[in-house]
């Protein structure tokens, strides 16, 4: 019989009493507990906070390991870039929410208006919703004014990477409770609409937990490959991280000063990816103990090496700040950073594929 590392998960049949009316101004459901998050992990605190409402306390490393802590996306704009070392929420929400033994239906809007109806409608029946911005993952459980106003936990920590990365001032990872009116999330740099306002509800069915741990790797080691993509145009996995270190040479040579804004929007990445990838080799060293499994304890090895690579990346990047003179040095090491951190992620990638029998 196959043994669940670290966590139990007992799911019966859950009836959540449905005391809402759709056509009430406000409507607040009770005991919605919050949690804080750690370091970039919105979306799954966001779904850990909605699953407990439900009876279920999964913990934050499983939630994370069943598909967050792997991956990466690079897209590069003239002057800016994206990047970020994991790829779609939305799709690991569901994810781990149906290998939970939940149902997860993600609705989109063509408008506003249709998606504030959408959040009074669930929430006037007690269902938490969840909300994916661009950057970032909110548990609605409220409204008041007949929805102008939403009330939902904004995951956060003090001193998270995103409030150091904007020196404090980004609004959000706010906590517990926030009351925002809900035309604040179209703007920068909530941009709900270029979600096509995303609302996930999260429901329990009858249906147990089931989670085939090789089916697990085996997907994390293709998200790390970039062999899973998402339907956004960009590079994925080992070639988004060589698209990244391309990026900085061909702004390099071109001489035009670009390269030094592409090098000020990658810290917050590198220190997101520190995080993930720690968290990452963490679960798996827990994992291949009990398992006895070399190829799992390999893994890890690598995943670790490659979080040690992202904050050797992270110190390079922020010793950079107010000294324009290093850019061409820091240019030549953080290249040859990210081709480590590739070497890394291929290896540890391989492991995962062995461990689930799929190579």
């Amino acid at each position: 019989m196959r043994r669940m590392i670290y966590f139990t998960l007992v799911l019966a049949v859950i009836s959540v009493p449905v005391y809402g009316d759709d056509n009430a101004q406000s409507h607040i459901i009770k005991d919605v507990k919050y949690y804080p998050m750690l370091d970039g992990y919105c979306a799954m605190t966001a779904l850990r906070m909605n699953l407990s409402y439900y009876g279920i306390e999964a913990e934050q490393s499983l939630l994370l390991n069943l598909g967050w802590d792997y991956g990466f996306y690079y897209m590069a704009y003239p002057g800016h870039a994206v990047a970020f070392p994991d790829t779609n929420p939305i799709e690991e929400i569901v994810f781990a929410a149906e290998h939970l033994g939940f149902k997860a239906e993600v609705i989109t809007h063509e408008s506003l208006d249709a998606a504030k109806k959408t959040i009074v409608k669930y929430i006037s029946q007690d269902k938490p919703v969840i909300v994916q911005w661009l950057p970032h993952t909110v548990l609605a459980y409220g409204y008041k004014d007949g929805g102008a106003k939403i009330i939902y936990h904004d995951p956060g920590r003090p001193r998270s990477p995103i409030e150091k990365f904007t020196g404090g001032n980004f609004p959000i990872g706010l906590g517990e409770g926030v009351e925002k009116d809900v035309n604040e999330w179209v703007g920068w740099p909530m941009m709900w609409n270029m979600r096509q306002f995303a609302v996930i509800v999260i429901e329990p069915v009858d249906k147990k937990a089931k989670i085939d741990w090789k089916v697990i790797w085996k997907r994390n080691a293709e998200k790390t490959l970039g062999l899973i993509q998402d339907k956004y145009p960009g590079n994925y996995g080992i070639s988004g991280l060589q698209e990244m270190a391309n990026s900085i040479n061909a702004a390099s040579s071109q001489n035009t000063g670009q390269d030094a804004k592409i090098l000020e929007n990658l810290e917050m990445t590198f220190e997101l990816g520190v995080g993930f990838r720690r968290d990452a080799a963490t679960f798996l060293a827990g994992q291949a103990s009990v398992l006895k499994d070399e190829n799992l304890s390999k893994a890890s090895n690598k995943f670790l090496e490659s979080a040690h690579r992202f904050g050797e990346g992270l110190s390079l990047l922020r010793s950079f700040k107010g000294h324009p003179e290093k850019l061409s040095e820091v240019e030549k090491g953080m290249v040859q950073i990210i081709q480590q951190i590739i070497d890394s992620e291929k290896s540890a990638a391989n492991s995962l594929l062995d461990a689930g029998g799929t190579k």
